[in-house]
């Protein structure tokens, strides 16, 4: 492309496919601390690790939507780079009525 410009397609099939596995990774880790809590027989400690819990369950879920909506994105843009460059590719080949 002109002015400099350089899509690396590949890169961005990498990233989408690496936010693709972030995204299951977080869907996946359990959320233990509130299950070992109730083993802890030092009240403040059970609850910190009951706090954490809820903290990071809650944290968790948001990091997935936020990688969600990434992969998403730049699995948008691959598609319509993609389409981009067969419209050109398109344009400029006599093969498809392009220039000649």
């Amino acid at each position: 492309m002109s002015d400099g410009v350089d899509i690396k397609l590949e890169r961005l099939r990498e990233s989408a496919a690496g936010l693709a596995r972030v995204k299951n990774q977080l869907e996946g880790a359990r959320n233990t601390a509130n299950y070992d809590a109730w083993m802890v027989s030092q009240p403040d400690l059970a609850s910190a690790l009951g706090e954490f819990s809820d903290n990071w369950k809650a944290n968790r879920e948001s990091l997935t939507r936020a990688t969600e909506g990434a992969h998403r994105f730049v699995t948008f843009a691959v598609g319509k780079y993609e389409e981009l460059e067969k419209a050109l590719t398109e344009a400029i080949t006599p093969e498809s009525g392009g220039a000649k």
